[in-house]
């Protein structure tokens, strides 16, 4: 069985590959801001959202315009939440900056719980 951070490196690269998808092949540094979006309960009452519900924005440190995330992004994203919300808490942001170097890609998280 793998621990959480084997776990978490797994959908990370899942998520990474799908911020790649999701972008067109001249962007070199992607941004991911994923921000979990408010729910209404029938009372009224305001809460954080939903299991999975996020906002996503791509963007890039290099100017270029802003692009909607592939299906793939969504998917990866229900992954992230499902394994940390079991082993952190409510995730509320997540900020992932992918950087191609070569032919390959690097990236580092922040991640904010509620």
């Amino acid at each position: 069985m793998q621990n959480l951070q084997e776990q978490q490196r797994l959908v990370d690269a899942e998520l990474v590959q799908a911020m790649i998808e999701s972008t067109p092949e001249s962007w070199e540094q992607i941004v991911l801001t994923l921000t979990r979006l408010p729910s209404t309960a029938s009372n009224g009452a305001t809460t954080l959202g939903a299991f999975g519900n996020f906002h996503h924005e791509l963007s890039s440190p290099q100017g270029h315009a802003p692009v909607g995330p592939a299906d793939s992004l969504y998917a990866a994203t229900y992954k992230l939440d499902e394994l940390l919300q079991d082993a952190r808490g409510l995730l509320v942001r997540a900020v992932y900056f992918a950087k191609q170097e070569g032919d390959s890609w690097t990236f580092k998280a922040n991640f904010d719980y509620e």
